[in-house]
């Protein structure tokens, strides 16, 4: 057992040593350094996991699987200017530090990269040996590129090694590599149980958790007792790195359910993880053809929205950030103004002037592409959106004979691209107008993902995707008034989660390239589409789907759950997580009405966790994902120059633990 020692020497645990625990840890030795005065200090970090990458990002994994982030768009340090108000110690991000690796000192170029990034890169650079497995990929680095998620695990190991070696003296790191597996609240520490039968005896502890596992939901217990029941083949929601796909056979017909980024990992997994090839071939649209290895399954997706995220805008850099003047002037007074729970109604007070910024926003690029696209001055046309309902279908009659081409920039369905491409084909030849067999309901979809492929390659030049961005911008904003539970519980299920979710389809879909190939698979017959809202049912002959747009039910013995579980500390198994509540050390939160939430609750100014009589925990602090459904804006990577949520909640959080 681990104590306090006898000097005085206060002891904390961090659970969890993936980014969040390493920016943690950076932030101790920031806040320690900075006053000589605070006490000595021990950390225990504890991670099953790699420490440094955790498991998401853990380096053994196999390249095939890329961020959808940019290379450089992704920090773990805090830099000047921003909402951190311990000491900033900046540093390279992945994209600097992966060329630094392979040029300094020899090839450098002094002028490239800002000079404190340089020098903490040349006090604590990685060895050879280090980036070895790496340079090829180095090798092809841009800052626009998408980086395999095992580099950006070497990155946050380097990250890890650089927060550890510039601790002060009197602050120590003990590795963990176990399992935390129970918390046990006593009366002046807390012990924290290791799977190895290790018990901490500490001072304080920081949650730093990820996504949570969890017990299966109806759905997940459904597909798990027709697996069992009828002998099929029933892959749960996961991490992709985490599920076995290997048992899924050639040539066989594989139900997948989910088109995010699980559905672009997993028919990667099943093709280039099985030997196919991609070559390019100018004379495709989407300038990629497939040849199969012969390993690889027949894919049918389905989701409940029926259709695949949308590519990213190929900017050679980060998205404009979204102009949102009305949604901005929304924010600000409702922040202001509403502090109490269920006080915001999001529908009526921010959605609207989202809705009226989109259509601006499109506007502007029709006029800007064609100052003739529109019939009056735009002063006149602000003035109209201003004065006219913030809907879609009310915009577009007050707009129509002013700005004809509102209805192409900014589609009445846009929300639903499975619909709005079906209706708007519907009176071509060849195209569906009933439910239609699978083929042919593919080939229509086939069409239309190159068109957004086609306006994702436009850049800042799609007027579409233009208008797209203010409802992904619109999302930061939307999560920082909903924390703590502002919202009322009926806008959080209405516009707020429609937002989060269709700003997510824009925003968090996959590199073009991804959706390049998805194409080409669809051409080599491997991927076809069953449409939206499925039904699924199990039978001694398989699983059973039926949507509105297919014909007929389709079935196979094989089924996979291309999607991940909301976090949800209700519904964990960890036990560790079920400790933080079972004992009243946490509680789970509620909406203003009582309906159940799906995240811990914390006192935000500190992140202290709220224990079950109401008050904040002295010992206690949470941070992460399993906040997503309090705080919002937890699983966002930290991106330069946007002040990042992580980096403020891992600053508060250690600038509270000093302070206690």
């Amino acid at each position: 057992m681990v104590g306090t020692q006898s000097t005085g020497t206060r002891q904390l645990t961090i659970v969890g040593a993936g980014p969040r625990g390493i920016s943690l840890l950076e932030r101790i030795g920031a806040v320690w350094a900075a006053d000589p005065s605070r006490p000595a200090l021990t950390v225990h970090l504890v991670d099953d996991s790699e420490l440094g990458a955790g498991r998401i990002w853990r380096t053994d994994q196999t390249p095939l699987l890329c961020m959808n982030t940019l290379a450089g768009a992704v920090t773990l340090f805090p830099e000047e200017g921003s909402s951190v108000q311990s000491p900033v110690r900046a540093g390279p991000t992945l994209y600097e530090w992966g060329i630094l690796s392979t040029t300094y000192p020899a090839s450098w170029d002094a002028r490239a990269f800002p000079r404190e990034h340089v020098e903490l890169f040349a006090k604590y650079p990685p060895t050879a040996e280090t980036i070895a497995p790496w340079r090829a990929e180095l090798a092809q680095l841009r800052p626009d590129s998408h980086p395999s998620r095992a580099l950006f695990g070497q990155y946050l190991r380097w990250v890890y090694r650089v927060a550890r070696d510039t601790l002060p003296a009197r602050v120590t790191v003990i590795e963990h590599s176990d399992r935390a597996v129970g918390f046990r609240p006593g009366q002046d520490q807390d012990e924290v149980v290791l799977r190895s039968g290790a018990v901490l005896r500490v001072d304080a502890t920081v949650a730093a958790l990820g996504w949570l596992d969890s017990f299966p939901h109806q759905q997940d217990a459904s597909g798990l007792e027709a697996a069992h029941t009828h002998a099929l083949h029933w892959v749960a929601p996961a991490n992709p790195i985490d599920q076995d796909l290997s048992e899924l056979p050639a040539g066989e017909t594989v139900i997948v359910r989910g088109l995010g980024m699980g559905f672009f990992d997993a028919i990667t997994l099943l093709t280039l993880g099985r030997g196919g090839a991609y070559q390019e071939d100018p004379e495709r649209p989407h300038r990629l053809r497939y040849t199969p290895s012969g390993r690889e399954p027949h894919i049918l997706a389905t989701s409940w929205r029926g259709y695949p995220y949308f590519p990213k805008s190929v900017y050679g850099g980060l998205q404009p950030p979204g102009a949102l003047p009305r949604t901005r002037r929304a924010f600000k007074r409702l922040d202001r103004e509403r502090q109490l729970p269920g006080s915001i109604d999001l529908d009526s007070e921010f959605w609207p002037e989202v809705v009226r910024d989109a259509a601006e926003a499109a506007i502007r690029e029709l006029i800007r592409h064609d100052p003739g696209a529109a019939n009056a001055p735009l002063d006149e046309i602000v003035q109209v959106i201003d004065h006219t309902e913030g809907t879609l279908g009310a915009l577009h009659a007050a707009l129509a004979e002013t700005v004809p081409g509102i209805a192409d920039a900014l589609p009445l369905k846009i929300m639903d691209p499975l619909r709005m491409h079906l209706n708007r084909r519907s009176g071509e030849p060849g195209h569906p107008t009933e439910p239609t067999p699978v083929a042919q309901l593919t080939g229509v979809l086939a069409q239309a993902i190159d068109e957004d492929l086609r306006e994702a390659d436009k850049g800042a030049d799609s007027i579409r995707r233009v208008a797209l961005w203010e409802f992904s911008a619109a999302r930061r904003l939307a999560h920082l008034l909903a924390r703590g539970g502002r919202l009322t519980a009926t806008s959080h299920q209405g516009s707020y989660r429609s937002l989060i979710r269709f700003g997510g389809m824009i925003g968090s879909g996959p590199p073009a390239r991804r959706t390049r190939e998805l194409l080409a698979l669809i051409e080599a017959g491997v991927v076809s589409f069953l449409g939206g809202q499925p039904t699924v049912t199990a039978g001694p002959d398989g699983y059973q789907v039926q949507t509105a747009q297919i014909d007929a039910p389709v079935c196979s013995r094989y089924l996979v759950e291309a999607w991940m579980h909301q976090p949800d500390p209700s519904a964990s198994t960890d036990p560790f997580v079920r400790d933080l509540v079972g004992t009243g050390s946490a509680t789970v939160f509620q909406h203003g009405d009582g309906t159940p939430g799906h995240a811990f609750t914390v006192d935000i100014p500190t992140g202290r966790a709220i224990r079950s009589d109401g008050t904040a925990n002295a010992r206690l602090w949470l941070a992460g994902i399993p906040l997503e459904d309090f705080l919002g804006d937890t699983m966002i990577s930290p991106i330069p120059g946007s002040d990042p949520t992580m980096l403020i909640e891992t600053d508060r959080i250690v600038r509270s633990l000093a302070e206690g």
